[in-house]
């Protein structure tokens, strides 16, 4: 086993130049664009690809997201680099790493299995009144056996969002300020790559953000499915829109609304989802399913209270009672 260690401080200056090199980072550890054209061109700031490493850090990487945000997150010709890629195999550890201001998604995981992070505390929160959008905190694809736990992530979207994976796990995580815990799929063209399958959230909490849970396939002629997902102990707090949010007509603008269920939602399974929502436009769950697009789904222990509409559900999950808020 190698470990990595970061033991100094990283700051990205305008157009890019780092101000300050850790000079612990050492190959295969980490890749990042040095010159100017490069970093502004380069689709991820910094992109481990390893196997079989642990990678500790003791202080603090800066994206200076404030140089990119606009308020207008993908909506904008301005466009904006993922903070970090990781690409790693073979049991590889990535722990207690502090990560702010990303211009866009903070954390992507790709291409990966047999990973694990641990202890991450990832804060965009300057972003709230300063422009930042579609921050997420970590984005999961084509990858395997992956572990998220014990970290905070504060930021203007998605908390979690898997795009494709299965043998997923995500483990007391503090959300804070975005949407919330999420899975969407149907980015990919094919089958095969628009799959989740065996994926547990459980014991984190989600607050002040936009939505608790979110579950959305989205609409097109792609097809895929999603299947034996948990959500299981999940505690929400200042919940503005959604508790619970299961949609088959999602879009990236705005919702079509038109499900037509080509992404299949089965094994959908709500354990002690709890708390409360405010605000005028808080509901507490919203499941819109398409045809035939959604089965099997059983749900207990769904407390949310405070939310201002009422519940709507074309689809009825097992042990739920969708009537009231």
């Amino acid at each position: 086993m190698h470990y990595c260690f970061v033991n100094r401080f990283v700051c990205f200056g305008r157009g890019g130049q780092p101000s300050r090199w850790p000079t612990r980072w050492k190959q295969p550890c980490v890749s990042l664009p040095l010159d100017r054209t490069s970093y502004t061109l380069a689709r991820h700031i910094i992109t481990f690809h390893i196997m079989h490493f642990n990678i500790f850090s003791a202080h603090l990487l800066n994206g200076t997201g404030e140089q990119w945000w606009d308020g207008k997150g993908d909506h904008s010709l301005k466009k904006k680099p993922q903070f970090m890629l990781i690409q790693a195999t073979g049991g590889s550890i990535f722990k207690s790493i502090k990560v702010k201001n990303c211009p866009h998604t903070c954390i992507g995981i790709s291409d990966s299995h047999d990973l694990t992070l641990q202890s991450w505390n990832i804060d965009s929160q300057y972003g709230d009144k300063h422009g930042g959008a579609n921050t997420d905190g970590f984005d999961i694809s084509k990858s395997s056996r992956i572990t998220i736990k014990d970290s905070n992530v504060a930021n203007q979207d998605d908390c979690i969002c898997v795009n494709q994976g299965q043998n997923l796990t995500f483990d007391n995580l503090h959300c804070t300020g975005g949407h919330g815990l999420s899975i969407a799929v149907g980015i990919f063209s094919t089958y095969a790559l628009n799959t989740v399958h065996n994926v547990t959230f459980e014991n984190s909490i989600v607050k002040n953000s936009r939505n608790g849970i979110h579950v959305k396939s989205i609409a097109g002629n792609q097809t895929g499915e999603i299947s034996d997902v948990t959500y299981k102990n999940i505690t929400l707090s200042g919940i503005s829109f959604y508790g619970i949010n299961v949609q088959q007509d999602y879009t990236n603008d705005s919702p079509s609304p038109h499900p037509i269920g080509n992404i299949k939602i089965k094994q959908l399974t709500m354990q002690g989802v709890r708390g409360s929502l405010s605000g005028p436009n808080s509901q507490s769950v919203y499941v819109l399913c398409g045809p035939g697009g959604c089965n099997n789904w059983t749900w207990s222990g769904v407390n949310l209270r405070g939310a201002s509409k009422k519940n709507f559900c074309n689809f009825s999950p097992n042990g739920f009672n969708c009537l009231g808020r």
